[in-house]
């Protein structure tokens, strides 16, 4: 069992187990299977209503983004991903209109629910298992944090003599994106 996620109302818990996303209530410890899924199915979360559950699948042979109804009653929406790669740490955007995804090409993404449109909000040029971009929301919705990994021009550890004490924190405000090279 893995990727345990409370539901916001905390009754109920739900996670991975033996490949299926499945949901546990607290009180009973009654489990329902979410995807009773003959393909791996992992890394769930829930919407910030606790109406639905997202997670990533592999059922199309690529990874995809999928959302469905806590219960496991109504058939599940599925959303391609951007690329041909591992995606995980899904996190949804409080107003639960977007989830962010990393991928192991070291890209952060967001993704529109409602659209399953993908945007490329950033990427990191070290690779590392144990680093990760921790991106959180604002409770607003309408900023991020993460931490940047890649030095841009004139900052720390791009020019002799700038050490961290001498670089401000950066203060991001807008879902804009920078692409390297």
């Amino acid at each position: 069992d893995s990727s345990p996620t409370w539901s916001p109302d905390a009754t109920q818990v739900g996670f991975s187990r033996s490949g299926d996303v499945v949901v546990m209530d607290a009180a009973t410890g009654t489990v329902v299977n979410v995807t009773n899924s003959a393909t791996w199915e992992g890394f769930p979360v829930w919407s910030p209503d606790g109406r639905d559950i997202a997670w990533l699948s592999d059922e199309s042979g690529e990874y995809q983004l999928t959302i469905a109804e806590q219960t496991g009653v109504t058939k599940p929406r599925t959303i391609a991903l951007p690329s041909k790669a591992f995606f995980s740490a899904p996190v949804w955007s409080p107003d639960g209109k977007q989830l962010l995804l990393e991928d192991n090409h070291l890209g952060l993404w967001a993704i529109d629910v409602a659209s399953g449109a993908a945007a490329k909000l950033d990427s990191d040029t070290y690779d590392d298992p144990g680093r990760r971009f921790d991106a959180v929301w604002s409770p607003d919705s309408r900023r991020l944090a993460y931490t940047a990994r890649v030095p841009e021009e004139g900052r720390y550890g791009t020019v002799e003599g700038v050490g961290p004490g001498a670089e401000p924190p950066r203060l991001i405000t807008t879902l804009q994106y920078r692409r390297d090279g």
